[in-house]
């Protein structure tokens, strides 16, 4: 029965599919979430933006969706560039992670 599915299914792009798509529902969640802190604050919503929660989280969701891409890609430049926006967006996490270790949260 495994077999049968496998046979029938391309496992490992069913699974970085999964992984991309986790990246942008990850980043647009946490788009809503922002919005609605933004009208509950009374804090423009470019400057709730701003903040390094929000960079953290979109940065890490950046790195997902750019892994799942590389995984489904086709051709070789379209996997380095892929490659390079994770390595990119996973270099862009360090500095909001360092000021969301130093917030008091």
């Amino acid at each position: 029965m495994a077999d049968q599915f496998s046979q029938l299914v391309d496992v490992p792009a069913l699974l970085f599919s999964i992984v991309w798509i986790v990246g942008f529902a990850i980043i647009l969640s946490s788009l809503s979430i922002q919005h609605y802190n933004a009208q509950q604050s009374g804090i423009p919503f470019l400057e709730q933006l701003k903040k390094p929660p929000f960079q953290l989280v979109l940065w890490i969701g950046l790195t997902l969706v750019s892994i799942g891409f590389a995984g489904i890609s086709n051709s070789r430049w379209e996997l380095i560039a892929w490659i390079a926006l994770g390595a990119l967006s996973l270099f862009q996490t360090i500095d909001p992670l360092q000021k969301f270790r130093e917030m008091d949260v």
